[in-house]
């Protein structure tokens, strides 16, 4: 049997569901489950995620170099064809980066990048202090993306998920 307090409860939190779904809706936004699935537009990627590409993406859970993560593109490049991003974690949380003659830099040190699969030239730019809870993230196709190289590092708080493949 129910509680008329039980029954009260479980309609005032099917309610709040009800409205929470009726904003997302309304607004327009989605809220990824464990894993969503979204269509690359953008050459940024290339090679390794071509245009028209399907990308899964799961939990952010920990996040690690060379990770392609998907985020709401900073105001400055969105518009209404674009609005997330799809790109590459280079630098994490505390780190300094540079790009020097096309190699990059972490903490002075040349960065590897195996995930790479063809020569890919990085542009250069000054030293960079990463913040505290910001990543810097590059496009692979490195002279044709918009990345933390035009609008500086990301929040792990504009990000909606981690590529699953």
């Amino acid at each position: 049997m129910f509680s008329s307090t039980n029954l009260g409860r479980s309609t005032r939190a099917r309610n709040r569901r009800l409205l929470l779904a009726m904003v997302i809706v309304l607004a327009g936004c989605t809220i990824p489950s464990s894993k969503s699935t979204y269509i690359l537009r953008s050459r940024a990627m290339q090679p390794t995620v071509n245009p028209g590409a399907q990308v899964t993406l799961e939990e952010l859970g920990h996040l690690h170099r060379g990770e392609i993560v998907a985020f709401l593109a900073p105001r400055r490049v969105r518009s209404a064809d674009v609005r997330y991003l799809l790109r590459r974690i280079i630098g994490l949380p505390g780190e300094t980066i540079a790009g020097y003659n096309t190699h990059l830099y972490i903490n002075h040190t040349l960065l590897n990048e195996p995930y790479l699969r063809t020569l890919s030239v990085s542009r250069s730019f000054r030293p960079l202090n990463i913040p505290a809870s910001e990543y810097f993230v590059l496009g692979d196709n490195r002279l044709h993306a918009l990345d933390s190289v035009d609008f500086g590092p990301v929040p792990r708080s504009s990000m909606i998920g981690r590529s699953a493949g």
